[in-house]
């Protein structure tokens, strides 16, 4: 995976940025008008923080131009807009399946 993003892209983003990071973010967005538990909204929490402290991570390397940091971070936001869909996706149909089960289940 990592190659061919190094191959299709300008500057590669970070694995952790768009695999948890700003996902992690988009589904605080998309959940926060539900009542989400607050376990969950910690762990979306903490996913969160590893996005953005690498995004902040990327300013201790003084060598690196700030363009490549900007590049980096639009990249890591566009990939995470396909990987959000696709955990959202798999949230929506745990919970179908979780409840069609309770709902078979929880009759005796």
């Amino acid at each position: 995976m990592r190659l061919v993003l190094e191959r299709a892209l300008f500057m590669r983003p970070r694995t952790k940025e768009f695999l948890i990071g700003y996902p992690a973010l988009w589904l605080l967005f998309t959940f926060c008008r539900t009542r989400l538990r607050p376990i969950y909204q910690l762990v979306l929490w903490l996913g969160v923080s590893v996005g953005f402290i690498t995004f902040f991570n990327s300013f201790c390397h003084i060598h690196t131009p700030f363009l490549y940091i900007l590049l980096r971070f639009g990249n890591a936001i566009l990939l995470s807009v396909p990987i959000f869909v696709l955990y959202y996706l798999v949230i929506r149909i745990g919970l179908l399946v979780w409840n069609w089960m309770a709902y078979w289940g929880g009759s005796e």
